[in-house]
């Protein structure tokens, strides 16, 4: 999923890792690279799909992570 997650106009991508059981960010630098990434603990087994949406509406991104049968929010700051 591309979107700007850290605000600063260039785009970012976020995927799911379910071997990991985690969640990477690379942010994007605008020039087609990513050279920053992190990844989250969303603290879910094995999570498989990724939505975005601000859940409290702060007006910024947050990320719903879904496994199958729960989900987590990574609240964007």
């Amino acid at each position: 999923m591309s979107l700007d997650l850290d605000r600063n106009g260039q785009p970012d991508i976020a995927a799911v890792n379910n071997w990991s059981d985690t969640v990477s960010v690379l942010y994007g630098n605008g020039l087609g690279d990513f050279p920053t990434v992190r990844s989250f603990t969303p603290g879910l087994t094995q999570p498989r799909s990724l939505a975005v949406a601000d859940i409290d509406r702060n007006g910024l991104p947050d990320l719903v992570v879904g496994a199958s049968w729960e989900f987590s929010v990574l609240l964007g700051r």
